[in-house]
């Protein structure tokens, strides 16, 4: 699978994601599964990002070296030229590979919020007419048992990864408490490159514990609430 392919099957992913919002507001679903399987779902799209980028940069490699040898039949100065000829090539695949793990962070967000959204209606926990993310994690946090489980992943998930998305959405962000707290966060995060003005996600380790994170938040409100309620 190239690359390019691959960003468009995350792009299906999110909008599949993005669809589940209205679905499971409407079904008796088994919350959890629906976690279950959206994470395995990012798990093996995370895991595909470093698999396909590597194999297709090889084989890329591969070609190009066979045509500097054989165009510059030894000649050293003409198989350099060659090969720097390539490197514009090079960096589209760099640049392509940004763009698959930025858009892939927003589906791990997008899970996030749809879940988020799920586990409300599911256990039919009072949020109100709310529909910022912040404010309904403060209101689960806040009626949880769970308080000190959630409080431990809460600050980076809305004043890290939310303005993340936005800007990666948008292109910009409103709030200048938002701009501050994505460049605290960018810059302690050496997975961050912020040269420029721009975010960049430079290791999948930061996509693992991204999607762990939010994760592990969304089970411990599942496992707070389901002793409320019978499971489908």
């Amino acid at each position: 699978m190239k690359i390019r392919e691959l960003i468009h099957k995350i792009h299906g992913a999110l909008l599949r994601i993005l669809g589940r919002r209205k679905m499971i507001g409407k079904t008796r679903t088994n919350i959890r599964a629906e976690i279950d399987t959206q994470y395995e779902i990012l798990s093996q799209m995370i895991e595909d990002i470093a698999v396909h980028y590597q194999e297709e940069v090889h084989d890329f490699e591969l070609k190009v070296n066979t045509i500097a040898e054989e165009d510059s039949r030894g000649d050293y100065e003409i198989k350099s030229s060659i090969l720097k000829s390539f490197d514009e090539a090079q960096e589209r695949y760099s640049l392509m590979l940004y763009e698959a793990r930025k858009i892939l962070f927003c589906s791990i967000f997008s899970y996030f919020e749809s879940m988020l959204y799920g586990l409300a209606s599911y256990f039919k926990i009072p949020i109100g007419k709310t529909n910022q993310v912040g404010q309904i994690i403060e209101k689960i946090v806040e009626m949880s048992t769970e308080k000190l489980a959630l409080s431990s992943n809460k600050d980076i998930i809305c004043d890290f990864y939310r303005p993340l998305r936005n800007k990666y959405m948008h292109g910009h962000l409103g709030s200048e408490n938002d701009k501050r707290s994505l460049q605290y966060y960018a810059d302690k995060d050496e997975r961050i490159g912020t040269l420029s003005g721009y975010f960049e996600i430079t290791d999948n380790a930061f996509l693992w514990d991204a999607l762990n994170r939010v994760n592990t938040f969304l089970i411990c409100i599942e496992d707070t609430y389901s002793d409320t309620r019978d499971r489908y």
